[in-house]
């Protein structure tokens, strides 16, 4: 079994300018290959699927951009920050989600008034006094 889930030509698309042969490329295949291993639960002994394959290499395309994991840079007035999540062998939620196949978690926010013994309003106050938009 090799060690990487993907291959520098894999990369290559995503990386254009770097050199296939970098230690730097290699280690990160490697290191995002772990972490996608471990998120998936699986060795992939018949190999990798395609979204294991897709999800290892922009995990090491990020990795090998940014190796020292810069968040924000600023030169005289000019700043730029990355967004969370863009930088490190981080995996995203809509990485881990097409690893795992399961849905993220979506927050619900509802309401319900609850009433006492005979008090239960006639249907035309319903909407009015139970149901309130948020």
């Amino acid at each position: 079994m090799s060690d990487q889930l993907a291959t520098t030509a894999d990369l290559e698309p995503w990386l254009p300018d770097l050199d296939p042969a970098s230690p730097l490329l290699q280690a990160a295949l490697t290191a995002a290959s772990a972490v996608v291993r471990a998120a998936a639960g699986s060795t992939f002994p018949d190999g990798p699927s395609e979204a294991a394959r897709h999800v290892t290499v922009q995990l090491a395309a990020r990795l090998a951009r940014n190796p020292e994991g810069y968040v924000s840079e600023s030169e005289g007035g000019y700043t730029y920050q990355l967004p969370p999540g863009s930088t490190g062998l981080a995996l995203t939620a809509a990485e881990r989600e097409v690893l795992t196949g399961a849905p993220r978690a979506r927050p619900r926010v509802w309401t319900l008034q609850l009433t006492r013994g005979g008090d239960t309003p006639d249907a035309d106050e319903i909407d009015a006094r139970l149901w309130r938009p948020i």
